[in-house]
């Protein structure tokens, strides 16, 4: 279950959270392969969304060898 804080949890009731904050725009501060930071605006405010896409195995192998796993 997603809980959403407003204005997000009027907005998007009844919808997929997931597929909604796929189709958000706005401005691009930052996008590698598995994570992208954006900015957008709603009802008159800006936000800030962190899109994390899962990890690499380049990334997995990192944090092993450095034990954070």
């Amino acid at each position: 279950m997603v809980e959403l804080k407003e204005p997000l949890a009027t907005l998007w009731r009844g919808k997929d959270a997931f597929a909604e904050v796929k189709k958000l725009n706005g401005e691009v501060f930052r996008e590698l392969e598995t994570r992208r930071t954006l900015r957008f605006e709603l009802s008159g405010k800006s936000y800030f969304l962190k899109w994390h896409k899962g990890t690499t195995l380049k990334e997995i192998i990192k944090n092993l060898l450095s034990l954070r796993m």
